[in-house]
């Protein structure tokens, strides 16, 4: 799914009372589609090979539930070595 088409889906979920019912009876699906959650392990994958090294030897904790998921990306909470608390956006790979 493309990005733009995620968006209006997001818009259209969003804006329930301005869109026909017909497109309403769909908002369970559309949301499914929209707003999952990936795996942890594809995770760990994207951040290691754009980080160049294990999450292990980056961060001293790493969140595998994300604190929030949306279309393009989802986040990840994160301490690093030096006790500092981030977070950490993981773009989705299959967005084009």
């Amino acid at each position: 799914m493309s990005s733009t088409a995620s968006k209006h889906g997001k818009f259209a979920l969003i804006c329930f009372n301005f869109v026909s019912t017909h497109v309403c009876v769909h908002c369970p699906v559309i949301s499914n589609i929209i707003f999952h959650q990936v795996p942890f392990s594809d995770v760990q994958r994207v951040v290691e090979a754009d980080l160049g090294a294990p999450l292990a030897s980056l961060y001293r904790n790493f969140e595998s539930t994300p604190l929030a998921c949306g279309s393009v990306a989802q986040v990840h909470g994160a301490s690093l070595w030096d006790g500092t608390d981030v977070v950490v956006k993981v773009r989705l790979m299959k967005v084009k």
